[in-house]
């Protein structure tokens, strides 16, 4: 189900939004730098700090803004998102290239959403990208969908969606 993006008609709420696009831009090309760093750390028992540092941080703010500005599934994508970055920083879980592929999934639809948001069009369909994100975390229950494998794309996934954004 989606729903149509419409901001409130109100000249400071316009303004506070392009602020608001900016800030998202630049904590995706965050996101998208640290998941590719990430992609080298695939089944290893421990993965650098420094790019699981700066991921929460994005996807913390991402989630704040978000909701600040009423974007919901944003919201939710970057809390489903940081809940498993949390757990894999205290060694709750590992990196798998499953994992791998669903926070690459993750984020382009967290770019899909905001381009929508943006053209005010329809929202997109989040609901299998959301459960795919929640069964990364332990404690989440398992969704059964259907996860493919990320392969060493990883990087030209990203690309692309940058160049769309």
């Amino acid at each position: 189900m989606s729903t149509r993006a419409t901001p409130p008609d109100n000249p400071f709420f316009a303004e506070f939004l392009d602020d608001f696009f900016a800030e998202c831009d630049e904590h995706l090309a965050i996101v998208r730098r640290n998941v590719l760093a990430l992609e080298a750390a695939i089944g290893r028992p421990q993965v650098a700090r420094s790019p699981i540092g700066e991921l929460l941080r994005s996807f913390h703010t991402l989630k704040g803004l978000s909701g600040m500005v009423g974007v919901q599934t944003v919201e939710q994508l970057a809390h489903q998102t940081e809940s498993y970055l949390r757990a894999l920083s205290q060694g709750q879980c590992e990196l798998t290239a499953e994992a791998l592929s669903a926070l690459v999934a993750g984020t382009q639809m967290i770019e899909q959403v905001l381009v929508a948001y943006r053209a005010q069009l329809p929202l997109p369909d989040i609901t299998l990208i959301a459960a795919r994100l929640a069964t990364l975390t332990p404690s989440a229950p398992p969704v059964p969908t259907a996860q493919p494998k990320a392969t060493n794309g990883t990087a030209r996934l990203m690309s692309e969606t940058a160049a769309r954004v």
